[in-house]
């Protein structure tokens, strides 16, 4: 065989094929739409429109140059047109359903979810074969917290076609949003399988481990999701809140840098690297960030948050308090300002506007079970409302078991209420959760004094004096429980010198201030 000939034979479409074909054959609209699909990828995204356009012009009804010239102006983020010339080739091609699927897309970049959703359903109606359109589909009810729903369209689209990577990812992020941890592994690992160099199984593995506090485990796929693909800001973010979460502030700040140099404009990574600064007691560069991004989104809330925090932290409450009503002033739903601003509002004494702001941050999140305590706290110490105080605790326990501080508010109540059996029995659940916490303990004991259970009053004292012998209310206590219980003068004594040398200091401290 004479490979030469054969060479010469083959045609290399450029420029000058096309314009060749076109000389021609002026009125081929197939020729202007295979044109403007190589001149589409080329990037020449001027041209390529000229000569899409140029085929319509020739056919009206050419639906393939209608559907390239959405791809196009989707593409250049013109999506009014984009969205225009999708509908013009559904309408003149209604079995199309790659363009159904692309509507779909594009209007889920516009918001507009439930429109997008009609369009998935209309696509894979017309072809239920095609994985690509149940995977897509899964990813928006993701968006749309209809979870169950994702879940299902994605195990269709793995039934489909087992060897997409990018379903399993999709399926293992949604395992992990939902806490379903093992089943999120075994997605993401089959993922793997598939291809051990795919970004986003790394990434997200990553990110699984980090939920389950697997530090070692995430801290390598995060880093070998790196070394495939050094670009991608969203990783670097993501190791330095790992970095942040074990204390390794230095790479931290490193990796938050790094993806602000990769993305000026990453709100999320100037985000962390503020609370990273808080953290560390650099308000001011912290202050410096919040800014800063609020230069960049001057509707992003968790800046303003952030900052009334900061300001908060530095005594400045009427600083704090206006950097909260400037995030409500944008969303009045907001419920970390409520929040906050209720707790500010205590500490100035301002209860019913702390009980409004409570209330506003509970409407806004019935899940938050700090709000319910805070509020809690508010009827119980300040407005002294102890059975609205108790359904509060109460509420918040229901939300979260495992926080002991609940379980030592409630029990505080009912000791107010002279209830000590249920003082008791909420006091020992909060040891049971922790036992190191030297207020509750100190608590127990001071019940127990009540009860005139002397010999379990003196144990539960001394086990918070063990916890924290510095603490002036504990030695108080104590001294006087054995001078007035016990009858202990001379040991009452050590306990109510050791009281006169914590409060000398304390006056020394706030002279030397």
């Amino acid at each position: 065989m004479n490979y030469d000939n054969k060479i010469n034979k083959i045609e290399i479409k450029n420029d000058e094929y096309y314009l060749k074909l076109i000389r021609l054959e002026q009125n081929n609209k197939e020729t202007y739409q295979k044109y403007g699909e190589y001149l589409f990828d080329q990037k020449r995204y001027s041209k390529a429109e000229e000569h899409y356009l140029k085929a319509i012009e020739i056919d009206p009804n050419y639906s393939d140059s209608c559907y390239s010239l959405g791809n196009l102006y989707k593409k250049q983020k013109k999506y009014i047109e984009a969205e225009q010339y999708y509908l013009r080739t559904i309408n003149l091609d209604s079995k199309n359903s790659k363009c159904y699927s692309d509507l779909a897309l594009l209007l889920t970049e516009l918001k507009r979810k439930i429109e997008a959703e009609e369009y998935y359903l209309k696509a894979i109606e017309l072809d239920p074969g095609n994985s690509d359109y149940y995977n897509f589909l899964g990813l928006l009810l993701s968006e749309l917290k209809r979870e169950k729903e994702a879940e299902e369209y994605f195990i269709k689209a793995i039934k489909l076609n087992s060897s997409n990577v990018h379903t399993y990812n999709n399926l293992g992020e949604l395992y992990t949003d939902l806490e379903r941890y093992k089943e999120a592994e075994e997605y993401l690992l089959r993922g793997m399988e598939l291809d051990q160099t795919n970004f986003d199984t790394q990434y997200n593995l990553g990110s699984l481990y980090k939920s389950q506090k697997r530090y070692k485990e995430s801290e390598d796929c995060y880093l070998k999701a790196i070394k495939i693909d050094q670009n991608k800001d969203n990783v670097y973010s993501n190791i330095g809140i790992l970095y942040f979460i074990t204390k390794r502030y230095n790479e931290a700040e490193e990796s938050f840098l790094k993806a602000i140099e990769i993305n000026p404009t990453y709100i999320n990574a100037y985000y962390n690297l503020g609370r990273l600064y808080k953290d560390i007691k650099r308000e001011k560069e912290a202050g410096e960030i919040y800014l800063k991004i609020l230069d960049l989104d001057p509707t992003f809330l968790h800046a303003y948050n952030s900052l009334g925090d900061l300001h908060f932290d530095m005594g400045r409450l009427k600083e704090a308090e206006e950097y909260h009503l400037k995030a409500l002033k944008i969303d009045p739903n907001y419920e970390f300002s409520n929040f906050n601003l209720g707790f500010i509002y205590t500490n100035q004494k301002r209860y019913k506007e702390a009980e409004a702001s409570y209330l506003k941050a509970i409407e806004s999140n019935p899940k938050n079970s700090n709000a319910y305590n805070n509020y809690g706290l508010l009827l119980r110490d300040d407005l002294e409302r102890y059975t609205d105080a108790e359904e509060n605790f109460i509420k918040a326990i229901k939300l979260n078991n495992k926080d002991s501080n609940y379980y030592t508010n409630l029990a505080n109540v009912y000791r107010s209420l002279e209830r000590y059996d249920l003082a008791e029995i909420n006091y020992f659940q909060s040891i049971k959760l922790n036992p190191g916490d030297d207020k509750t303990n100190y608590y127990i004991g001071s019940l127990y004094d009540i009860l005139d259970r002397h010999k379990l009053a003196e144990k539960f004292y001394l086990k918070a004096l063990k916890l924290n012998k510095n603490t002036k209310y504990f030695n108080s206590s104590y001294g006087n429980f054995l001078q007035s219980s016990l009858g202990k003068e001379l040991e009452a004594e050590k306990y109510l010198k050791k009281l006169i040398k914590i409060l000398f200091n304390m006056i020394l401290l706030l002279i030397l201030l």
